[in-house]
């Protein structure tokens, strides 16, 4: 991928499945599967002994991959996964106990709105 000047992105939309799309695709040489990481801008941050400016603080609010990639737009889900504990009926199990099931979902973004900040990571 090019990280070049033209990062960051913008998300321009969130669909109803919790995906987001961006502003950036196949022109600005995003490919299936490239990481990114969404962002808001906080404030400005200076060092307590030199007073010189580290610069303005990025506040993660989550991490995709491109599953979807147009021309100038790019459609992103979480790449961040939960797991879910759920008992399953009674199953023979030679070392005895009880056979549990796990489920890992992806977790949706949180709290990402449009004109959120989209760089690749």
């Amino acid at each position: 991928m090019n990280n070049n000047s033209t990062w960051p992105a913008q998300v321009v939309e969130i669909l109803p499945d919790g995906r987001i799309v961006i502003n950036k695709g196949r022109h600005d040489a995003v490919k299936k599967y490239d990481r990114f990481i969404i962002y808001k801008l906080g404030k400005e941050l200076f060092d307590p002994v030199t007073k010189e400016s580290l610069g303005t603080l990025e506040i993660t609010k989550g991490t995709g991959e491109a599953v979807h990639i147009q021309d100038r737009l790019t459609t992103i889900e979480s790449n961040v996964f939960e797991e879910d504990e759920e008992q399953t009926r009674s199953v023979f199990n030679p070392l005895g106990g009880q056979i549990k099931k796990i489920r890992k979902q992806r977790s949706p973004f949180k709290n990402v709105t449009p004109g959120d900040y989209v760089k690749p990571y």
